[in-house]
């Protein structure tokens, strides 16, 4: 029986090889979404710097602009921005409403919920704007060369024709495939025998489905979430984090979930917490039990924010580490 199995997968995976079944290239509309959403939250946070470098401040042809003005350097970025009422600390949301990649260029259309302020500094409202992006290959990446403020923009024939791609990491596999495959078997295999221990482990915990989901930056997250770990642990006692989601917007949050992942310091039963739907206005918590199993600091390492809204799935991970103190 384990033989045929073998022999199986076998043939399995020689059909997907030479019919091309199995899919080297990357997924190219994540890329480009996140390359968007980075520069979005570099802008809020007011790092133009890194902001310059996702959009033309690796010097390429045609040169790069944000509305009428040249992106010479990363001030240019935050006079456009701020002149257009994208200010520090004012983009509250960004929603990817369009997205087309034709081979070596992508065009982009958001939403974006701008907060806006008095003159003694207090929240006095908010309003949508849409703002446009034109994104061109670069090397193994995407980088943005256009920035619109006025309306979406087209491809050309001539613009997909006038990038020239180095080739990648993804060529050179395509290129060593037959060294390859052995080795692609074996760890096929592998994967086999430990997802099959996996299922055994995990089949009573609650799903944490991230199929779909679009991915969101953490920076956005972290402003209607709160972390609290508790204080006085003791090693081989339980040990509380208290997850505190507060919804400020005007549409609920539903199925939202949270999930950890710990240090092997750290023993936790379920590392997924459920908040259900979380109403506009409304505060939600939930309290993760864990153990130390060491004294001193134990850490959980990455917390992945899951949840639904308007009509759309969206995936944060937030890598800053919760350490949690034992005596």
């Amino acid at each position: 029986m384990k033989n045929r199995l073998i022999l199986i997968t076998l043939l399995v995976i020689l059909s997907f090889t030479g019919t091309g079944c199995i899919d080297l290239e990357p997924n190219h509309e994540e890329d480009v979404q996140e390359v968007v959403l980075d520069f979005m939250e570099h802008v809020n946070e007011g790092d133009f710097d890194d902001a310059f470098q996702l959009a033309g401040g690796r010097g390429f042809s045609p040169e790069a602009t944000i509305g009428t003005t040249r992106l010479l350097a990363p001030a240019s970025i935050e006079v456009e921005m701020r002149n257009n009422g994208f200010v520090r600390n004012s983009i509250d949301n960004v929603e990817i409403t369009e997205i087309e990649v034709q081979e070596t260029i992508a065009v982009v259309s958001t939403n974006c919920t701008i907060l806006q302020f008095n003159a003694a500094g207090r929240l006095s409202g908010e309003v949508e704007k849409e703002l446009f992006f034109k994104l061109q290959r670069s090397g193994t990446g995407w980088i943005i060369n256009r920035i619109s403020f006025d309306g979406p923009m087209m491809i050309t024939q001539e613009e997909i024709d006038s990038v020239v791609i180095e080739q990648t990491p993804v060529d050179s596999l395509i290129d060593n495939a037959v060294p390859l495959f052995g080795l692609s078997v074996a760890l096929l295999l592998l994967g086999l025998y430990v997802n099959s221990k996996e299922k055994k482990n995990n089949s009573k915990k609650a799903s944490f489905d991230t199929r779909n989901a679009k991915p969101i930056q953490k920076g956005m997250v972290k402003r209607f979430i709160r972390i609290i770990p508790s204080k006085e642990n003791e090693v081989n006692k339980k040990a509380y984090i208290d997850f505190w989601v507060k919804n400020f917007s005007k549409q609920p949050y539903n199925n939202f979930q949270i999930a950890v992942k710990y240090s092997p310091t750290i023993s936790i039963k379920d590392p997924i917490l459920d908040f259900g739907t979380i109403k506009p206005g409304e505060t939600v918590t939930r309290t993760l039990t864990v153990i130390p199993l060491n004294k001193g600091w134990n850490s959980i390492e990455e917390t992945r924010v899951l949840f639904e809204y308007s009509n759309n799935k969206y995936l944060s991970v937030i890598d800053d580490p919760i350490n949690i103190g034992a005596k």
